[in-house]
């Protein structure tokens, strides 16, 4: 371990994705972290080097700060906990069937940390919470502690892009800091060597800032793809539509491709939630419905495109390159790839998937299909292949090999990350999102 009074002593509860970039990132600004996870199998791994997702330069640096001694694992909640000065917890809040955040993980970290907590410490809600889950926090650490223990509490939403985690933590937008001043301004110590704008509010703001954040996030997405499929419907390329809209300073070029839809852990889950929490507080959240609503619709969209294609595609075999539910993650948490391969498989096609990541996550949720080592291997004597994912090295496919490999030259491009001249210049028939190409009605 680093010698005492070589930084802040930190404890990060629960090492999933937000945990681990946590715990390495604040390992690296020279802190001693602790990450306290009680998952054994996980933990081994972790203790191994081996994290159990993808994520660039991540697993480097957890290497690193643990052989500098500034980060450690353990599934001891004393070691983990006793003496730390910050307690982050960082659990899992996934959705119930109602929508509504399941809160259970994070109460249990809780319970089974508040012995150990010090008087002069500060717990850290990092997981996605709904409002006046702060004080909830608090009642159990009295619970387990007695109705006069006094403990800082501070809500520290994460604002991490998958892909991009490191980049996201060290270099944010903002730091949104929510609780009492005095414990508000000791955390806001810890990100001192980071430059970003730091706003101190109350629990509740804090936790809707983090939800609303992500709504209107996805519901750009959902915007996006409803103005693309009316582009191709009356012959408009979107692309230059977006390129318009961008140069309005109050709009942002940001989140402006079409595609087959919003996926991953967090937009679905925390939209889900907004809407559940409207209903618990009676408010009829419309809009957020309908984002529900365009997105589930868009890998349909995709299949339509598709059929217009190939026709009936039972008996047919097509290839769908990527999986995971955006470029650089093997998260295939909702991802429009896996919605639209089950459609696939459930009209009675021959799936075959390439995904440079994803392949041991896919064939978890997708058994049903066949996994090929690259794209022209899953492109062998396919009727159409389906680019579902923007990974960089599907912009550099030779089209000439992958031509040579199909048994039909049907290009089906829902990320539009080819050019469609150039797709044509080498035998496919190509079809974008919102490229005015060959409408779908």
């Amino acid at each position: 371990m680093a010698s005492e009074g070589s930084g802040a002593r930190i404890a990060v509860v629960g090492l999933g994705y937000v945990g681990l970039v946590a715990a390495a990132c604040f390992a690296k600004m020279g802190n001693r972290v602790v990450g306290f996870e009680t998952n054994a199998r996980y933990l081994k791994d972790l203790r191994a080097g081996r994290i159990p997702f993808h994520e660039p330069g991540l697993e480097e640096m957890i290497a690193g700060q643990t052989a500098a001694g500034r980060l450690l694992h353990t599934d001891d909640p004393a070691e983990g906990v006793r003496g730390s000065e910050f307690i982050f917890l960082a659990v899992g809040t996934p959705k119930h069937s109602d929508g509504q955040a399941d809160l259970s993980q994070i109460e249990s970290a809780v319970e089974q940390i508040a012995g150990f907590l010090e008087s002069d410490a500060v717990v850290i809600i990092k997981s996605t919470v709904p409002v006046r889950t702060a004080e909830r926090m608090r009642g159990l650490i009295r619970g387990v502690r007695g109705p006069e223990f006094r403990v800082g509490l501070v809500s520290n939403p994460e604002f991490l892009q998958q892909g991009r985690a490191i980049e996201s933590f060290l270099t944010p937008d903002r730091i949104v800091l929510g609780g009492d001043s005095d414990s508000v301004d000791r955390v806001a110590g810890l990100y001192a060597g980071i430059d970003a704008p730091i706003l101190k509010t109350d629990h509740e703001t804090a936790a809707m800032i983090k939800y609303a954040s992500n709504a209107i996030l996805a519901t750009r997405i959902s915007f996006v793809n409803e103005m693309a499929k009316l582009c191709d419907t009356v012959g408009v390329d979107f692309r230059t539509v977006a390129e318009g809209m961008g140069m309005d300073h109050r709009i942002n070029p940001l989140f402006m491709s079409p595609g087959p839809g919003f996926g991953g852990s967090c937009f679905p889950k925390d939209v889900n939630a907004l809407v559940a929490m409207g209903v618990e507080h009676g408010v009829d959240m419309i809009l957020l419905k309908e984002v529900l609503r365009v997105n589930h619709r868009q890998p349909r969209y995709v299949y339509d495109k598709l059929r217009s294609r190939v026709g009936e595609v039972r008996g047919r075999t097509i290839a769908l390159l990527g999986l995971s539910f955006k470029a650089d993650t093997d998260d295939v948490r909702e991802s429009p790839a896996v919605d639209l391969a089950r459609i696939l498989i459930s009209e009675g096609a021959a799936v075959r998937v390439y995904d440079p990541r994803a392949e041991e996550k896919g064939a978890m949720v997708l058994p049903a299909a066949h996994y090929d080592p690259d794209p022209y291997q899953a492109a062998s004597g396919a009727d159409a292949v389906v680019i579902c994912t923007e990974w960089p090295e599907f912009r550099d496919l030779d089209l000439d090999r992958l031509h040579e490999h199909v048994a039909r030259p049907v290009l089906i491009d829902a990320r539009n990350v080819l050019n469609p001249e150039s797709a044509a210049s080498h035998g496919f028939r190509y079809t974008g999102i919102g490229r005015g190409i060959d409408p779908v009605t």
